[in-house]
């Protein structure tokens, strides 16, 4: 996608907003309107751009972030 491509580019700060609106627009979609993989893979990806730019806790931030969210939906397809 755009974000992926603002990245190869080196212009993270681009990207970082690029995925932000990705998750903005899925968060007003709902769970119905939009796949949370597309969530989780937009945070990884601010992670890796974190990372990049030295913010190890940022980053950090993010995995767990997105971690937490597949965690949910694991949950969900399997409440045993």
């Amino acid at each position: 996608g755009i974000g992926n491509h603002l990245v190869k580019q080196n212009r993270l700060d681009d990207a970082l907003q690029m995925f932000d609106r990705v998750i903005e627009i899925c968060d007003r979609l709902g769970p119905e309107g939009c796949d949370r993989q597309i969530v989780v893979s937009a945070l990884s990806n601010q992670a890796v751009i974190r990372q990049k730019q030295g913010d190890l806790e940022g980053a950090m931030e993010l995995f767990e972030k997105s971690l937490a969210i597949l965690v949910e939906g694991l949950r969900e397809m399997h409440p045993e």
